[in-house]
């Protein structure tokens, strides 16, 4: 018998029901489901909105942000930087994300226009910055 037998007798050939479209049922039970994400903790599915995995207890990481984007609530960094691009100087980006003492010292020295520099360099920031990080930072529950 040579190598070529070999290699043809453990090629995998379709079986009929695959050939028909007929999936086996552990191929069903692992395919996502509609509103189901993967844990980031185990990788098993739980719904969109589950605040915890039930298998692991890992904090979801998207049920923040969908929550943040059905609702309507929270920062929105997009919203952060045009405001920094256009009224940073005066600390409007700031008095938005909720530190209003720091947006005072960009009041008081924006005649210097350091203040512009800076929140140029936050807009910046802001636009290139993950939005989960973002939501961690601006949006946490208090």
């Amino acid at each position: 018998m040579s190598d070529t037998d070999n290699t043809s007798e453990n090629t995998l050939v379709p079986t009929e029901q695959e050939e028909r479209g007929i999936v086996p049922a552990e191929s069903k039970a692992n395919a996502l489901r509609p509103n189901m994400i993967y844990c980031y903790g185990c990788g098993q599915q739980i719904h969109q909105q589950a605040r915890a995995c039930p298998h692991c207890g890992a904090p979801s990481r998207s049920a923040d942000s969908l929550q943040n984007v059905l609702g309507g609530k929270g920062k929105n960094r997009i919203v952060a930087a045009v405001l920094a691009f256009w009224l940073g100087i005066f600390g409007a980006h700031r008095f938005y994300l909720g530190n209003p003492i720091m947006a005072i010292f960009y009041i008081l020295f924006f005649w210097t226009l350091i203040p512009s520099f800076v929140a140029l360099g936050e807009g910046i920031y802001f636009l290139c910055m993950d939005p989960q990080r973002f939501d961690e930072k601006y949006n946490r529950r208090r």
